[in-house]
């Protein structure tokens, strides 16, 4: 069974060389002449034994692909080829399932393996549809790109939602703190995904393979827009900080007026309990008690104090 069998997501594309690529069929597709490049989920069954049968790929090859490992990895396999390992962000990893995005290069071959869908392969495959895209031994500077590319678009998008945010804390948007906390999450996890694609494109420029040599300092430049797109993100997470210290004093002055305004009440009627209690005692001598007025009085007598004692606390400026 190959994983074109059950599965969808997987494709195999040959490159033209001018740009463009044509689809293959996986069940047919092997590496020939030109480039060619396969991508399949992570979680494809019998990936491993197609991987071996089909593109003959070395066991060691084979066990880094599918290790379990999340960190960042770039391994030269051979004078030729190179496995590189990246996290992508994911905001709920399930225990014990493969994440980030996988890639086998060669001078004439490239793998792909993600556990999801990733935007860097979704636009790539897009521009090779467009005929914008890699020709050939540049294919690996070009997934780089889109990766890069995908990201800054990522950006733009949180940076509206920057601003969409910032209008609802001014207009006291009741839910503001939780799309603020959805926020700062994606932009701390989209800074994790830049900074290992930055550090993948340095060592990937630092390593010693033939058909990567002239793209150093293609890469240099992917580097510097990576650095550049780091310090976006390192604003728009200082914005966020502003946000929330805002949102958080907004929240303070609500509670702390909220216990003045119970402090001044109960003030007020402080005096008015005691009166109202020292007259309910079970005990013989209360004034009043044999005269049918005495409920009226009292009650005016508590409203004037109680009048007294609003406008001492308005001449002192409390209230």
């Amino acid at each position: 069974m190959t994983p074109s069998d059950d599965l969808t997501g997987a494709f195999a594309l040959l490159l033209t060389g001018d740009g463009g690529a044509r689809p293959v069929s996986l069940d047919d597709a092997r590496p020939g002449d030109g480039l060619s490049w396969f991508h399949f989920p992570l979680e494809s069954p019998g990936l491993s034994r197609w991987l071996e049968d089909r593109l003959g790929l070395p066991e060691p090859v084979r066990r880094l692909l599918l290790s379990g490992a999340t960190h960042v990895q770039v391994e030269a396999i051979d004078p030729d080829g190179l496995v590189l390992l990246l996290r992508q962000p994911r905001t709920r990893a399930e225990p014990g399932v493969r994440t980030g995005l996988r890639v086998y290069a060669t001078r004439h071959l490239c793998l792909t393996l993600a556990d999801r869908e990733v935007a860097s392969i979704t636009l790539l495959r897009h521009e090779l549809e467009q005929g914008r895209g890699p020709r050939s031994t540049d294919f690996l500077l070009g997934l780089a790109g889109a990766a890069a590319s995908s990201q800054v678009l990522h950006v733009v998008e949180l940076d509206e939602r920057m601003v969409d945010l910032e209008a609802r804390v001014e207009a006291h948007g009741a839910d503001a703190a939780q799309r603020l906390r959805d926020l700062r999450r994606a932009l701390i996890e989209l800074r994790s995904a830049v900074s290992a694609s930055r550090d993948v494109l340095m060592r990937v420029g630092l390593l010693d393979i033939d058909w990567l040599r002239a793209q150093r300092r293609p890469m240099k430049d992917l580097t510097r827009r990576a650095d550049s797109v780091l310090k976006d993100l390192d604003s728009l997470l200082d914005r966020a900080r502003i946000l929330h210290d805002e949102l958080k004093a907004r929240q303070d002055a609500r509670m702390n007026y909220t216990l003045y305004v119970l402090t001044l009440i109960s003030g007020v009627f402080l005096p008015l309990s005691f009166i109202t209690g020292l007259l309910g005692v079970n005990v013989g001598g209360i004034p009043g008690t044999a005269w049918p007025g005495s409920f009226v009085v009292l009650c005016l007598l508590l409203l004037a104090l109680a009048v007294a004692e609003w406008w001492a606390l308005r001449r002192r400026k409390l209230v």
